[in-house]
């Protein structure tokens, strides 16, 4: 069967492993909230709130059906009879104005609550797994489910091939509305040829027509490099005295530390995290992650094998623009295939220094014929791990011409 036929909803062998459509919801903090989108687009994928449960005292107890559901793999009809017990105990039945006789009504909200749980855990998921698999499959193709009551504004995205870390992904990712069935397939390089692949958006697609604004996200996304700075709402919402969003932060400090980064996961990372609308006065996760690891012979030469870690902040910190020593702005900013290229070039450098200064060690590796890549590592305590403090361009051979440095590696 072609690639380009229709397919069923959400079909089984399009589906994530559970684990991660069930761990996308069960680390989220439940925040009661006047109206849903009173949380914006990546907000949701750290807290889990329902409308107008502000004074109900019952998003609680919606979310942990929510998650028993997902966990349990019990479906919709078992969703709604845990929902209903605990509306008619809690005496509220979606909005203020609703009483029990509103089934029609209820059985609507019941049928939203629990699909766009679903379907955005489900996307969740299926990016974090396609992202481990993209060196194998480095394509995705969008593909709308082919029924009466589809979306048109969605049908001119049926069929498209992109790779994984096109800007479309970042916004165009489905689900793209409510109760919204579209999906991806994963496509090696050969299959994307042999479907026309890569293609590009239609001419005369408006995305903002095409995707009502709050589902302009992709969730999977989202959990791997959150721009906290945008979640101006968690910011506001108070939660066991303190801001909703400290606590977001800290889980997924928890919750990152440690975790080894693909290459296609650093490609989405520093793709996302650098934004230079957002205010120099940035709030950071600070977790450290693993985004590569030193080839054999230059561990050996600082000590032991050795692990390369980065945090947010330093992707952040290496995105900025940057002034040459003569003042100007030529070519010292950071492009981002440097910044793709990063992991791969700081496991295999040309020479590592020590700051004789600071302790820090400092990897060289060239990027053109006129500069290096200066990448400034802060030793562990054991040297088991480095942190990338942060990296960028200087003149090819300025190391070497500098006493404060001392060379302990060159490649041979």
């Amino acid at each position: 069967m072609s690639l380009l036929q229709p397919e069923p909803a959400m079909p089984k062998n399009k589906i994530p492993e559970p684990t991660e459509a069930i761990n996308y919801v069960k680390r989220k903090l439940p925040v009661p909230t006047g109206k849903w989108d009173q949380l914006r687009m990546g907000e949701h994928v750290h807290a889990f709130t329902v409308a107008h449960s502000i004074g109900a005292a019952i998003v609680d107890d919606i979310f942990k059906i929510m998650a028993k559901s997902m966990e349990e793999g019990t479906g919709l009809g078992a969703f709604k009879r845990d929902m209903r017990r605990i509306m008619a105990e809690k005496g509220w039945y979606g909005r203020p104005d609703k009483t029990a006789k509103d089934k029609k009504y209820i059985n609507r909200r019941l049928d939203t609550i629990y699909q766009t749980n679903i379907l955005t855990a489900y996307s969740a998921g299926e990016t974090r797994g396609m992202l481990r698999t993209a060196h194998l499959y480095p394509y995705w193709q969008y593909q709308q489910v082919q029924r009466n009551t589809k979306r048109q504004n969605h049908s001119a995205f049926h069929g498209l091939i992109l790779r994984y870390d096109d800007p479309f992904w970042a916004t165009g990712t489905p689900p793209n509305g409510w109760r919204c069935q579209c999906y991806r397939n994963q496509l090696s390089e050969s299959q994307a040829k042999t479907l026309g692949g890569p293609t590009g958006i239609p001419q005369g697609v408006d995305m903002n027509s095409s995707i009502p604004k709050e589902w302009r996200y992709d969730p999977g996304r989202e959990m791997i490099a959150p721009n906290f700075t945008r979640y101006d709402a968690l910011k506001k919402i108070k939660y066991k005295g303190k801001s909703a969003l400290s606590e977001i932060i800290a889980t997924y400090r928890k919750e990152m530390t440690g975790y080894q980064l693909t290459q296609a996961e650093w490609n989405i990372y520093i793709s996302n995290l650098p934004d230079k609308s957002l205010p120099a006065k940035r709030l950071y996760a600070d977790a450290p992650m693993m985004f590569s690891t030193l080839r054999t012979d230059a561990a050996e030469a600082i000590g032991e094998d050795v692990k390369l870690i980065i945090k947010d902040r330093s992707v952040i910190h290496g995105a900025r623009i940057r002034r040459a020593s003569d003042g100007s702005l030529a070519d010292v900013s950071l492009s981002i295939n440097d910044m793709k290229n990063t992991p791969r070039k700081v496991a295999d450098p040309e020479a590592i220094y020590k700051d004789n200064a600071t302790g820090n060690l400092v990897f060289r590796y060239g990027v053109d014929k006129m500069h290096d890549i200066k990448a400034i590592f802060l030793p562990g305590r054991k040297l088991t791990s480095l942190m990338l403090h942060t990296f960028f361009k200087t003149r090819r051979g300025a190391l070497d011409e500098d006493r404060r440095y001392s060379r302990i590696y060159i490649r041979k």
